[in-house]
């Protein structure tokens, strides 16, 4: 399987959309560890994302800054897995900095952040 495949399979299983793509996917084994999936995630340069705090109909506004992300799932693929991902942090209306949504935190996705 081609990278362009790995990438557009676990795309479509963690229902990613814009502007969240798979940057990277590897398996990596460490002595007396079971194989572990890791999968890093990033979205795109010029991205905007709405403020959670925001009432709907809000402007989407652009990237602050972020922060390092790590969540676990104990059987995806029949592997433990663990996502990475540098997190957007936006500046919403209210002059507050906020970390915007993931959408493989979701509650049925089984990651939760480590």
């Amino acid at each position: 399987m081609t990278n362009f495949d790995t990438k557009t399979l676990f795309t479509a299983a963690l229902m990613l959309p814009e502007p969240w793509y798979i940057d990277q996917v590897d398996f990596r084994e460490e002595p007396g560890k079971a194989r572990t999936l890791h999968i890093f995630i990033k979205f795109r340069q010029d991205a905007r994302f709405q403020d959670p705090a925001a009432a709907g109909g809000a402007k989407a506004s652009p990237v602050h800054d972020t922060l390092p992300g790590t969540w676990r799932n104990t059987n995806f693929f029949q592997y433990p897995c663990l996502i990475h991902c540098d997190v957007p942090r936006i500046l919403g209306s209210d002059g507050r900095i906020r970390q915007v949504a993931v959408p493989w935190e979701r509650a049925e996705s089984g990651f939760r952040r480590l």
